[in-house]
């Protein structure tokens, strides 16, 4: 009996490890405020369910793939100099849609995610909107955890151009 029970909970052990063995391998959209004001990020999402005033999280269909978002900027949206966040962080709910979430054109997903994104100088000068996104210089970092793609914000852009440009 004894043997019967230690080999049923090893079964579900091994069952459980292979069934949960992935943790989700996500896409993340993050900024990095470098210039000596305040930056505000302001975002509006395409229609998603959940309840972003509890969890942050909502779901939503990008091209045919469920997504989890964890809206970042709704537990701030004020990049004080220097501080770098998450603007959001997003998965495919199936370990075997990652690749074709990763095979998105950057722009296509976050037009698909976003409807507004706008983020502004403290005093109101916008610096990047979604219609100008794409030609922002974007970084993209890829992990073992996914992929970042990394918005910096310098002193340059109160100028008008971007600091990547020199």
């Amino acid at each position: 009996m004894k043997t019967k029970i230690w080999l049923f909970i090893l079964t579900l052990l091994l069952f459980s490890n292979t069934a949960y063995s992935f943790s989700p391998r996500m896409e993340s959209l993050q900024l990095r405020n470098y210039s000596s004001k305040n930056v505000v990020v302001n975002i509006e999402f395409w229609e998603g369910t959940g309840n972003l005033n509890s969890d942050f999280v909502l779901y939503q269909t990008v091209f045919d793939i469920p997504l989890s978002i964890t809206d970042m900027v709704r537990r701030n949206n004020i990049w004080q100099p220097n501080q770098s966040y998450s603007i959001i962080r997003y998965y495919p709910l199936g370990p075997q849609l990652f690749d074709r979430m990763v095979s998105l054109p950057f722009m296509d997903k976050m037009r698909a995610i976003f409807k507004n994104l706008e983020i502004n100088f403290n005093n109101g000068e916008r610096i990047i909107t979604l219609e100008n996104l794409d030609e922002t210089i974007i970084k993209k970092i890829v992990s073992s955890g996914g992929v970042t793609y990394i918005i910096e914000i310098f002193d340059y852009d109160l100028e008008g151009r971007l600091a990547s440009e020199w």
